[in-house]
């Protein structure tokens, strides 16, 4: 699912949160070692699957896809409905590599 790897999601209080839009927090860098919260965001997110989308399970863009769930949760209140802005990234995406094939 999410795709957002780096480590640029902290914030002032060096309270990394799993994503901007899903605000939950995952630990405290100043008390924990960085590797221990990320663990503990690969734990949280293990929990959420493509599968559990079933509109996504039958799209041909799945694979430019990151299926944000915290985006899924703003739009839909759901997130195991697909979030419109990660379907219109993902159709952009497979567009553009479209382009490059045929540069």
């Amino acid at each position: 699912l999410c795709r957002s790897y780096k480590v640029s999601r902290w914030r002032i209080s060096y309270e990394p949160v799993h994503c901007l839009d899903l605000r939950l927090k995952i630990g405290n860098i100043k008390k924990e070692f960085l590797t221990e919260v990320l663990k503990k965001r690969k734990t949280f997110l293990s929990h959420f699957s493509i599968k559990d989308i079933p509109k996504c399970m039958n799209c041909s863009f799945k694979d430019y896809c990151d299926s944000c769930i915290g985006m899924a949760l703003i739009e839909n209140g759901d997130y195991r409905k697909p979030a419109e802005h990660k379907c219109n990234i993902a159709h952009l995406y497979n567009q553009r590599r479209k382009n490059e094939k045929n540069l």
